[in-house]
């Protein structure tokens, strides 16, 4: 038996013909499209990519039409490239990743060419939409460059008020610095004066030219209600005589707590330091108040105020109070039997600061007197302390209980004795000099001489000759 077997290959050949995408045209038509779209039914959308091809999703464009709040990562999925990225959040952020990448354009010569630097601020898990305000620590670099388009100048993305855009090294960039006349204190961590002075105004006159008002105080009235002048070159006192501390190289900073009727108002300077305080009265003859100051808070003691603000050091070092105490106890609040206190500052340290206060605080029905608060020159006419002048009500709970009996004096006492209050004066001292304003002073002398002379021709006949020069 013969078997014979046949196999067909059968072989099928595939032709696949590819067209190329015209792309140009595409992309234009598409384009066209898009900012019609968007410009006719999301006008409302602010954030748009500019590009068709960088946009995924309308859904959180809608959601989000100003631009994406901080700490969304949606902006790493827009586009392709950082001022894409940077453009889909809100005004004042950036697309960013701490330690990640950041490009930018440095001049080269008479060329550009394209480098980058690491991102110094950013989320830390992913690139997310990140605040730019204040957001740059001490000699950290990117200042200028996250400016660019943000709507933001770069000394306001610095911690430290000033963007080094001069620097060799860092032109392109920018690195946050101190400002001039000002050093990096890494124990504060701020820009401090290297070297404050101030001088001391005991007249109503303005600070000299070329300083300006961190402080004062009143004296010599009924009380030491006052505030710095609008144009911060002076003290002024609702009452009695004003004197001001003025400085070339120190500034101040002024936090506002009420304007109104409020009890108890209270201004924080933190993280600044606490220097003094402005107050006015609804009762401008009021002296029935005080302060008191819990680490960079001041409180104003009283029930009804027109205004309450806080003098905070913005460009200080380190404050060190110095304090003076003394019973403060009166049955009669007068001026002439007030007690007066000051406090001075030790050798090496000047006067920038204080206030007045009564420790520990009186009860809320006890009446207190705050005649004087203010900086007090010395005879020698340099050298300040901060002078306090009041009294605190004695409680009069405790003097009925002295006309009962004896027993009856000593249950009462136990429930209602308060330890009497002592006036306290502090004095607010940095390391610094005293430096008067220069006053220059000019003489003009005149010198009148007068020569005259006689010539005799004959004796009938005289000549006078009359010179005068005047210096």
């Amino acid at each position: 038996t013969t078997t014979t077997t046949t196999t067909t290959t059968t072989t099928t050949t595939t032709t696949t013909t590819t067209t190329l995408w015209n792309i140009k045209q595409d992309w234009c038509n598409m384009q066209r499209m898009y900012n019609y779209y968007t410009s006719f039914y999301l006008p409302f959308v602010t954030k748009m990519p500019e590009n068709v091809l960088d946009l995924d999703s309308l859904t959180p464009y809608i959601t989000d039409p100003s631009g994406f709040p901080e700490g969304s990562p949606v902006c790493a999925t827009v586009g392709r490239t950082n001022e894409t990225q940077d453009a889909a959040c809100k005004t004042g952020f950036r697309c960013l990743y701490k330690g990640g990448l950041y490009p930018y354009e440095a001049t080269a010569g008479s060329g550009i060419s394209k480098q980058t630097f690491v991102s110094p601020i950013g989320c830390t898990t992913q690139q997310c939409c990140f605040p730019l305000r204040e957001s740059l620590g001490y000699d950290s670099e990117g200042c200028r460059e996250f400016a660019l388009g943000s709507g933001m100048s770069p000394n306001s993305l610095c911690k430290t008020g000033y963007c080094d855009q001069t620097t060799e090294g860092y032109t392109q960039i920018g690195r946050c610095r101190c400002p001039q006349n000002l050093a990096w204190n890494p124990f504060t961590m701020k820009c401090v004066t290297a070297n404050p002075n101030v001088y001391y105004e005991a007249s109503d006159k303005d600070c000299a030219a070329g300083y300006q008002a961190i402080g004062g105080g009143c004296s010599g009235g009924v009380t030491y209600q006052g505030l710095l002048s609008a144009d911060a070159m002076r003290w002024t006192c609702l009452s009695g005589t004003p004197a001001t501390i003025c400085s070339s190289n120190l500034v101040h900073s002024s936090v506002s707590s009420a304007i109104g009727s409020y009890e108890n108002p209270n201004a924080d300077c933190a993280p600044d330091p606490f220097l003094g305080a402005e107050i006015t009265l609804q009762d401008m003859s009021s002296a029935d108040f005080y302060l008191y100051v819990t680490d960079q808070r001041v409180t104003c003691n009283i029930d009804s105020v027109s205004q309450l603000s806080g003098l905070c050091g913005q460009n200080i070092e380190q404050v060190t109070w110095e304090e003076t105490t003394a019973d403060a106890e009166k049955y009669d609040l007068k001026v002439e039997s007030a007690v007066k206190i000051s406090a001075r500052c030790q050798t090496g340290r000047i006067l920038i600061g204080g206030y007045c206060t009564f420790e520990p605080q009186p009860h809320y029905s006890v009446h207190v007197a705050s005649y004087t608060s203010y900086p007090a020159v010395s005879s020698d006419g340099i050298t300040a302390e901060w002078a306090c002048v009041g009294a605190a009500e004695t409680d009069n709970r405790r003097r009925r209980s002295r006309r009962r009996s004896a027993f009856d004096r000593r249950r009462r006492a136990r429930r209602r004795y308060q330890t009497p209050s002592d006036l306290v004066a502090r004095a607010a001292c940095i390391v610094g000099s005293i430096v008067p304003p220069y006053t220059v002073t000019t003489t003009t002398t005149t010198v009148t001489t007068t020569t005259t002379t006689a010539t005799a021709t004959n004796s009938a006949t005289t000549t006078a000759t009359t010179t005068t020069t005047t210096t």
